[in-house]
């Protein structure tokens, strides 16, 4: 915001003194909205049939948190079915020591992935199971605090899955995608979260 308020538009940017040219926040906002007219983005609207005019750009905004404050960050998945009332979650865990990136990672670089478990809404009390451990800890020891953070998160996750349930009441099924940090001094936290589409059945092709 310091780039927009300085009362110029020349850098360096206040922000990042390494950037040569200022980054403030109507120039991000800018950039979002032009990515909604990239090549890809019409093409894939055209090809799904979506008109123009009933759509729009929505912006996500978080705070942007300085490496040495993360202690781990991560993304985790939770699918939930719904069957007969009765309600269950199955969620994987992928998480890695500090600021060391999990979306784009050093493929030199072995993340921890943790799985788990749970009926209703007992995600305190989820099973967890360590599958693998990260090449970034001593002697593979958990990323987190074990299983304290891993059932808070869990906690989290499954009070934003009833959320995301109390908007969709029609489905039955379903997976959501979230990141996730631990900042000093130790506390998770949700960053975002999408919903992981599901593959629709093609009919074969009928040839003439």
């Amino acid at each position: 915001l310091e780039d927009d308020t300085d009362g110029d538009t020349v850098g360096p940017s206040r922000c990042d003194p390494l950037e040569s040219r200022e980054r403030g926040v109507f120039r991000a906002m800018r950039r979002v909205y032009a990515s909604f007219y990239n090549e890809n983005a019409v093409l894939e609207r055209l090809r799904h049939g979506i008109r123009e005019a009933e759509v729009g750009m929505a912006i996500l905004v978080h705070f942007s948190v300085p490496d040495p404050l993360e202690m781990a960050n991560g993304v985790a998945t939770l699918a939930v079915e719904i069957r007969d009332g009765h309600r269950t979650a199955t969620s994987r865990i992928v998480c890695q020591l500090g600021a060391e990136s999990v979306t784009n990672p050093d493929v030199r670089v072995i993340p921890e992935v943790v799985t788990a478990s749970f009926s209703g809404d007992a995600a305190e009390r989820a099973e967890l199971s360590r599958v693998q451990g990260s090449s970034r800890t001593p002697e593979g020891t958990p990323v987190m605090t074990w299983e304290t953070d891993y059932r808070t998160l869990l906690v989290q996750m499954n009070t934003a899955a009833r959320a995301y349930e109390a908007y969709y009441p029609g489905k039955d099924s379903y997976e959501l995608d979230f990141e996730f940090k631990r900042l000093v001094p130790g506390r998770v936290g949700l960053k975002q979260m999408r919903s992981v589409p599901r593959p629709v059945a093609v009919p074969p092709p009928v040839l003439p």
